[in-house]
């Protein structure tokens, strides 16, 4: 059964503590982040059985 369509996390840099994805101040590496946040998020999601939702950064 699909459930949704579009998944959007929210990825604000501020948000993150030092350390997340290997970057020592998330707030001064927006770029790097985000695509961090994202690479993870579809790999996550290819774990999901059956899951075919679009994946948009809510920034």
């Amino acid at each position: 059964m699909r459930v949704s369509d579009v998944l959007l996390p929210m990825v604000y840099p501020a948000l993150y503590a030092a350390g997340s994805f290997g970057l020592s101040d998330p707030n001064a590496a927006p770029y790097a982040l985000v695509r961090a946040s994202m690479d993870s998020a579809v790999v996550r999601l290819a774990r999901t059985s059956g899951a075919v939702a679009t994946i948009r950064p809510w920034i």
